[in-house]
């Protein structure tokens, strides 16, 4: 088996915390595995929430979109 980091979503969890376990992720190598936009109401949050680049830019900024991530 392989060790992964789990962020549940960003609706659940700080960007501060997301850039860590980026950060983390390149260091280590371990993948990330995240939920995304699973709902409408889940991208509605999103839509409002990461205005005006919306939120694929924000996470790219933060180094959490690598070939390491795996979205649900």
């Amino acid at each position: 088996f392989h060790v992964q980091y789990g962020p549940v979503g960003p609706q659940w969890i700080g960007d501060e915390s997301l850039a860590a376990i980026a950060k983390l992720s390149g260091e280590s190598g371990h993948r990330i595995h995240m939920h995304l936009l699973e709902t409408v109401w889940q991208r509605e949050w999103a839509d409002s929430e990461y205005q005006p680049e919306g939120i694929m830019d924000r996470l790219d900024k933060m180094g959490v979109l690598s070939p390491r991530l795996t979205l649900y």
